[in-house]
């Protein structure tokens, strides 16, 4: 309620900053707005003494109660009303489809019709579709006839096909002399896996390179990019694209996607809209972050921790600090609780002696990362600096970190003499906690290091390994790939040059492009499915090209996966009786209980994301919002106890569940679910993953679920 009436100024995003919920940074098409709010305010009006006035409302489809409330004020002089009407017709109508459909699936939808009068009689009730690509499978009109008031079902049938959008319902009954309508947005998604290919090639000055591409008739939401650089590549689609569509919302997540933002106009040429869906997700990114900040100005993992992350809290607030230094606002307040809480922390560090090596190493490494965001902010704790730079033993992520401090306060002769000698290249490794890092993600430090330092040279040699990073096919976290896009950023902004190159689609000659950004884009056509790209490198430097597909499977007919872990998905009645979800009964109420064990026999697991997407005809029981919980367990139909997590975002259509998993350990999650609407659905594979390890993960068969009436 205080969302609506207080937050009614604030704008469609303002839902996007309450805690919890499915909020996402990516500037989506316009999705669809069910709920239709019988709010209507007008006024002010000026009323003369005894005077009267009379003023009409039209109301949206509803039917239920109104309040009127009218209030009126005079030379401090105050006074108000308020009359309680039901609305209602003669002829009313109701019907219902689920939040989302997915493609190539058949719903029926039930029509409720209701007579509230002797005089309606017949009544023909019609349906009519837009957009979506849906279309209706038999009949689109159908008759009844009532012999006294009541209400009677109507049914139709609709069916989905390859394309994705939003549908529009449209509903029309008429009988009676009376006449009354009804729309219905829904959205049509794919649930499906993106697949994507990379056809890269160097290309030196003056010479050009030919570049193909063949797209797959069983795909859809296709996408062509070409993409030119004058840096080494940083495959800057396809990352942001990971880091726009990347579904989970922890604090480095949020920041995550947020972050390299602010590097693109470094990168390349953006026009008005685009710039304008940049500053709206970083705002809104700014405002998310404000919720998770404790009194004593830490940041947490996820709402509703009570106690500050020491690597989120510098991640965040360096976000911040960046943000701010790009031109956004940022609550003062916010900063100066944040720069009071780490200062304290780098001020009382000292390297844990009982810990084990790796503990040390990551204790240090957060202190470095802190000290940086200290001088990043213009806060330098030059004490804790200079205590650390004496210290005998430090990693080499822990040196260059505390370099690139050094550096920001213009201090280049102590960050030489921390750097001298010392290796740029990180030994392979990722960590799921703590640090939230990967060898990657630190040679990207490394990076933005060298270009703090001024070493352009240098920096551009590990700007190669980085790129390669970057280029390979394999999975980067969030972090990662936040870290590589800023630091390639910051050297795209530091190195001059020019693109020059010219280019033909399928034989037909572009625009030549001449530009000093570092990056070129361009979106191709879809259709043809194939096709050439030629490019002509007439500048003085070599040419980083790429040419990038984005398909969506019509079909997911990839195999179950088991790496570290295992993953088991039963159905069963209320009672825990097992049930088939093969063909169900309209109206049952069931379970889903998803058992993941930990099989890697040597390692405890922590930050893992199980996404349990839901098909379109059944729906969420959510029991949160009918009895609150102490604790974050659940139980299943037969009693058995579930497991705890760390935290779970219950959305329409997904459940997504975080938990920690020790070697040899299983835990139970469960879904409380109603076979809601008829007909044949999409069984989406429901998958496991930690999400700073890819070489830890579980994903079940997609499937298909028929619901009978």
């Amino acid at each position: 309620m205080y969302d609506n009436v207080l937050g009614a100024s604030s704008g469609s995003y303002s839902s996007l900053f309450s805690t919890g919920g499915d909020a996402t940074l990516k500037p989506a098409d316009a999705k669809a707005n069910r709920f239709k709010p019988v709010v209507k305010f007008i006024g002010p009006f000026y009323l003369g003494k005894g005077k009267s006035q009379t003023h009409t409302l039209k109301l949206p489809m509803y039917v239920g109660s109104v309040r009127a409330m009218v209030v009126a004020g005079q030379d401090g002089a105050y006074g108000n009303a308020e009359k309680t009407a039901f609305v209602r017709t003669p002829l009313m109508m109701l019907s219902t489809l689920p939040r989302v459909l997915s493609i190539q699936e058949e719903i029926t939808v039930p029509v409720n019709i209701f007579a509230m009068e002797n005089q309606v009689k017949n009544v023909t009730v019609s349906l009519q579709v837009s957009g979506g690509g849906v279309q209706i499978v038999g009949a689109n009109q159908q008759s009844l006839k009532f012999t006294q008031p009541g209400d009677q079902l109507v049914f139709f049938t609709l069916k989905t096909g390859s394309k994705t959008g939003k549908a529009t319902i449209h509903l029309t009954a008429n009988g009676g002399g009376q006449q009354t309508k009804e729309t219905i947005e829904i959205d049509v998604r794919n649930p499906n896996p993106v697949v994507t290919l990379r056809n890269s090639q160097w290309i030196e000055a003056g010479q050009s390179k030919e570049l193909s591409y063949n797209l797959s008739s069983s795909s859809t939401n296709n996408q062509i990019k070409l993409e030119v650089s004058r840096i080494p590549s940083v495959d800057i689609s396809r990352r942001f694209d990971f880091l726009y569509n990347y579904q989970h919302h922890c604090t480095e997540q949020l920041t995550s996607k947020a972050l390299p933002l602010l590097f693109v106009a470094q990168f390349k040429t953006i026009d008005k809209t685009e710039a304008e869906k940049i500053k709206t997700n970083v705002q809104e990114a700014i405002r998310q972050i404000y919720g998770r900040q404790l009194p004593n100005g830490g940041f947490v993992y996820w709402p509703g921790n009570a106690v500050a992350d020491e690597w989120i809290s510098s991640y965040a607030g360096m976000f911040l600090t960046l943000a701010q230094e790009k031109g956004y606002a940022v609550h003062a307040n916010v900063l100066n609780k944040w720069k009071r809480f780490q200062r304290a922390a780098a001020q009382n560090w000292r390297m844990p002696q009982e810990a084990s090596g790796w503990q040390q190493w990551q204790s240090e490494l957060q202190q470095a990362f802190r000290l940086y965001t200290l001088a990043l902010a213009g806060v330098p704790e030059y004490g804790a600096m200079n205590r650390m730079k004496e210290q005998t033993g430090l990693s080499i992520q822990a040196k260059w970190r505390l370099a690139a401090a050094y550096a920001l306060t213009g201090k280049m002769k102590p960050a030489e003499e921390l750097v001298y000698n010392v290796e740029t290249t990180v030994n392979p490794y990722s960590s799921m906690n703590q640090i939230y890092g990967s060898s990657d993600r630190d040679e990207a430090m490394i990076l933005e290091t060298l270009i703090l330092m001024n070493r352009e040279r240098d920096a551009l040699q590990q700007a190669k390994v980085v790129s390669k990073n970057l280029s390979q096919e394999d999975w980067f976290s969030t972090q990662s790939t936040a870290f590589a896009l800023m630091a390639m950023g910051r050297l795209a902004e530091k190195l001059s040059g020019t693109l020059d190159f010219v280019w033909s689609w399928n034989d037909k000659q572009q625009p030549a492009v001449k530009s000093a950004k570092a990056v070129f884009e361009k979106e191709i056509a879809t259709t043809p499915k194939s096709g050439t790209v030629s490019v002509k490198n007439q500048g003085k430097g070599a040419l980083s090209v790429d040419l990038i597909t984005r398909t969506q499977l019509l079909n997911d007919t990839l195999p179950a996966i088991s790496d570290n872990l295992r993953m088991d998905i039963r159905y069963a009645n209320l009672n825990g009786t097992p049930l088939s979800v093969n063909d169900i009964i309209q109206g049952t109420d069931f379970m889903a209980i998803t058992s993941i064990s930990n099989i890697s026999g040597t390692s405890d697991y922590t930050n893992l994301a199980l996404t349990h997407i839901i098909p379109s005809g059944w729906e969420i029981y959510n029991e949160r919002m009918v009895a609150p919980k102490t604790e974050n367990v659940a139980a299943d139909g037969s009693g058995q106890s579930v497991s705890k997590y760390s935290y779970q975002d219950i959305r329409d259509d997904r459940v997504l569940t975080y938990f920690n998993l020790r070697r040899g350990e299983t835990k139970v999650f469960t879904v409380r679910l109603q076979a809601t609407y008829a007909g044949n659905f999409i069984l989406p594979a429901v998958q496991c993953e930690a999400m700073y390890d890819v070489n830890v993960q579980a994903r079940s068969k997609a499937g298909r679920t028929t619901v009978s009436r």
